[in-house]
């Protein structure tokens, strides 16, 4: 998958942590104890980091506007 870290990399998401939004091409969101806030695209195949700095995140939810 493109965009997560290849090497020596260890992600620890709560179970309420995660959620996915309800657009034509959905989109999966996770947030880690470690404070970083991703987005996977394309089925999981692109993910990007829109926050890396966070306090721990214990609980995502996705609204669309």
């Amino acid at each position: 998958a493109r965009g997560l870290p290849k090497k020596q990399s260890y992600f620890t998401v709560l179970r309420d942590a995660m959620d996915i939004d309800r657009l034509k091409a959905p989109a999966l969101y996770f947030g880690t104890t470690t404070g970083q806030l991703w987005i996977g695209r394309e089925g999981g195949e692109q993910w990007d980091c829109l926050f890396d700095s966070l306090p721990p995140i214990h609980n995502v939810k996705v609204g669309v506007v």
